[in-house]
């Protein structure tokens, strides 16, 4: 049996489960209110939390499709962000700017952060974004750079993305 968080908004019933927000209903709720139900997941102690706590409120706001909020999470984490920790963060903070059709921020911030934490903090997933960047922006020889780079650290996680950058690629140097 699974836990649904319950929220009252505007005297309404809102359950929260696994990064989706239902109605008492148990439906979809409308995109109009998502921004606001997710500010209830902060409450005033966004900055008292763990770094895994934070991260799982940004993810939930990507999820939820509220890219915003989860941006404006993603760059308050990467503020005081470890190494390690802007490992699982920038593929987060580059696919937001991607969804907000800002590719050419996603490529700056990636390669800003490669050039102040080392390709240490590269990945696979972070390399797919950066290949499906450079697609938006048409430069395809140096998204197949990247996609080439995924392609060699790839796991199972991100590979249906990575087949979409290369299809993409494909189509246009063919």
């Amino acid at each position: 049996m699974e836990i649904m968080e319950k929220y009252t908004y505007n005297d309404e019933i809102y359950y929260y489960n696994n990064g989706k927000w239902l109605t008492s209903s148990y439906t979809t709720v409308p995109s109009g209110i998502l921004s606001e139900l997710n500010k209830l997941l902060c409450n005033d102690n966004f900055d008292e939390l763990s770094f895994a706590n934070k991260l799982k409120i940004a993810d939930n706001a990507k999820q939820s499709e509220n890219i915003g909020m989860a941006l404006k999470y993603y760059e308050t984490l990467t503020l005081d962000a470890s190494k390690e920790q802007m490992k699982f963060l920038l593929p987060r903070l580059t696919s937001c700017y991607r969804k907000q059709n800002r590719p050419q921020k996603a490529i700056g911030t990636a390669l800003a952060y490669f050039k102040k934490y080392g390709k240490g903090i590269a990945s696979s997933p972070v390399y797919v974004s950066l290949a499906a960047a450079f697609c938006d922006i048409d430069d395809w020889e140096t998204a197949k750079i990247y996609a080439d780079r995924a392609n060699k650290c790839c796991n199972s996680k991100n590979m249906d993305e990575l087949m979409a950058v290369y299809a993409r690629i494909e189509k246009q140097i063919d």
